[in-house]
């Protein structure tokens, strides 16, 4: 019997009910790594700004439970995916701009290959984001203002017996793992990310990371039993 253990936060661990595993000796375990919390912040001036861009569905969600979107209306809006547009659309709004491939490296190429005058960005974020796109676009001089939304809160995985597979399916359930467990011994697993941006987190400890082609815990499932010789 072959053990996988998956980290994510509660909802997105949901999409393990829905997906049907055929091969009879694998077992899947679930763990909530990260939870969240909104915090408190304030915009009311957005004249400095033509374009806001939101990096996860969860980041339109805390935004919007403090701002009307009807006071963004004339600003452009860059999101990084699927789900996170999926999420605008409930309010409203369709994006004007989703990367091809996302990752931050990506993201700054293709965005500063079709839009040349851009004033400022906002970018409605975790506490736990990177600065990669900031860095970037400042230095092209362009404002970039990261405001915080929300809090990510790491999970209790204090104990956890041993896995076979490792899947991760953001780079903060990563970090709160590593943050509660040793991780050396994540160089003799197979260790799956759920997209490019989480590898590269991981890969950051040296930890040797493979991710499906499509960006989805059903692929990352899938991918991971192959490799498990499932």
């Amino acid at each position: 019997m072959k053990k996988i253990a998956v980290f994510g936060s509660k909802d997105s661990l949901e999409g393990l009910k829905k997906i049907e595993i055929t091969e009879t000796d694998i077992e899947i375990a679930g763990f909530e790594a990260i939870k969240f919390k909104e915090t408190e912040f304030e915009i009311s001036d957005f004249s400095n700004f033509d374009w806001i861009f939101f990096g996860s569905k969860r980041g339109v969600e805390f935004f919007f439970k403090k701002i009307n979107p009807e006071n963004i209306k004339g600003l452009k809006i860059a999101c990084v995916g699927k789900k996170t547009a999926e999420k605008l659309n409930k309010y409203g709004i369709k994006p004007d701009f989703i990367p091809s491939n996302y990752s931050s490296k990506h993201f700054f190429k293709e965005f500063s290959e079709k839009y040349n005058k851009v004033k400022g960005i906002l970018f409605p974020t975790s506490d736990l984001s990177e600065n990669t796109l900031e860095n970037d676009f400042k230095s092209k001089g362009i404002e970039f203002k990261k405001i915080t939304v929300y809090k990510t809160i790491c999970g209790d995985l204090s104990f956890l017996p041993d896995f076979d597979g490792y899947i991760f399916l953001s780079p903060s359930s990563f970090k709160c793992f590593i943050e509660k467990n040793p991780y050396d011994f994540l160089n003799k697993k197979i260790v799956c990310a759920i997209g490019s941006v989480t590898a590269e987190e991981i890969k950051k400890y040296g930890i040797p990371c493979i991710f499906p082609k499509k960006f989805s815990l059903k692929e990352a499932l899938k991918f991971t039993i192959s490799k498990l010789g499932g």
